[in-house]
């Protein structure tokens, strides 16, 4: 699946964005005609069917009906997730109500979000739920993006609305320059995680990672059984035990038809649609000159002797920490090969 950024506006300011290089800078719109042209690319390969839409806030988008409606009528496209904060979704519920889309609420504290926009989202999750029947096709998640996070809110919400899962994602750190090893960041939220998971154990709420993943080094071997022990059964349903931390490229198409292999790589690995064929070779292309290298990459002594990173299957957590290492090496590859 790509991600096709329709603006850069966001109607919130999360302390931990991700798309903090772009979102309210310097606020673009993709235009209709180049929505055409990021979506034609976006499902170039021939079997892309999925395509996600992100902003900024994209339900802000001046043509976001508009937009709506070509996904739904266009044949090639068989799902449409959209990355909201849920504030301004009840302006569009006809067409979100639609079985091609999905919804994906990233769901902030009342402190971060404000109370009068928490409020207007959790209405508009109650509206779509209750009114329209939509459980099955949103999501609710979490960023957690400091030690003392706060979870309580959002597991009033999954219990008010019946939802059995819940997409959790560790945020990296805008600024990485206190991180001497990227590793001793997730020691240091760890103890937040395990207390949130132990609260979703006792709701029948299962979690399960989005980007930047714990390595599995982070968990001792009573942790692990803990969690083995607390959701019994969910393998099928989550990744939390997944003993393989990678990712893979997903191509996010900016409002100016730039593409980067995903925003936390963004200042290293812009390039343009017109620079491939097709989608797939963009994602070839990332694998080639990002990928490959990642997991030749170490974050400290533990990682160079790890089995899981020389068999390919750990890079540590999000390329971010180690893009500079990863750089060094392909720059380094091809100065040889010049040679």
């Amino acid at each position: 699946m790509a991600n096709i950024m329709i603006n850069e506006v966001c109607n919130l300011r999360c302390p931990y964005c991700f798309a903090d290089e772009f979102v309210n800078k310097n606020p673009k719109e993709m235009s209709m005609d180049d929505f055409d042209t990021a979506l034609n690319f976006a499902l170039s390969s021939g079997y892309d069917e999925r395509i996600g839409l992100i902003g900024g806030e994209p339900t802000l988008h001046s043509h976001f009906k508009e937009i709506l409606v070509k996904l739904i009528n266009d044949k090639r496209v068989k799902n449409v997730t959209i990355f909201t904060n849920g504030v301004k979704i009840n302006d569009f519920l006809n067409e979100i109500s639609h079985p091609k889309i999905h919804l994906l609420i990233n769901c902030n504290s009342p402190e971060n979000m404000g109370m009068k926009a928490y409020e207007t989202m959790v209405a508009n999750i109650k509206e779509m739920i209750t009114n329209r029947y939509y459980k099955e096709k949103i999501t609710l998640g979490i960023n957690m993006y400091k030690p003392d996070f706060d979870y309580e809110y959002i597991l009033e919400l999954l219990k008010q609305f019946d939802l059995k899962s819940v997409r959790t994602s560790i945020s990296v750190p805008n600024d990485l320059t206190y991180l001497a090893n990227p590793l001793n960041y997730f020691d240091i939220m760890k103890p937040r995680v395990l207390a949130f998971f132990s609260k979703l154990k006792e709701a029948n709420i299962i979690p399960f990672f989005d980007c930047n993943a714990m390595p599995t080094c982070i968990w001792s071997e009573d942790e692990r059984n803990r969690i083995l022990q607390d959701f019994p059964g969910a393998k099928c349903k989550t990744n939390i035990f997944n003993t393989y931390v990678s990712c893979s490229p997903i191509i996010d198409i900016l409002p100016d038809l730039a593409i980067i292999r995903c925003f936390g790589l963004s200042e290293h690995t812009k390039k343009k649609i017109s620079d491939f064929k097709n989608i797939e070779e963009s994602r070839n292309y990332y694998a080639r000159t990002i990928d490959s290298f990642a997991c030749n990459t170490c974050h400290s002594k533990d990682c160079f002797s790890c089995y899981e990173r020389e068999t390919g299957k750990c890079n540590g957590g999000c390329l971010c920490f180690k893009i500079n290492d990863i750089r060094k090496i392909n720059d380094f590859c091809n100065l040889i090969y010049k040679e």
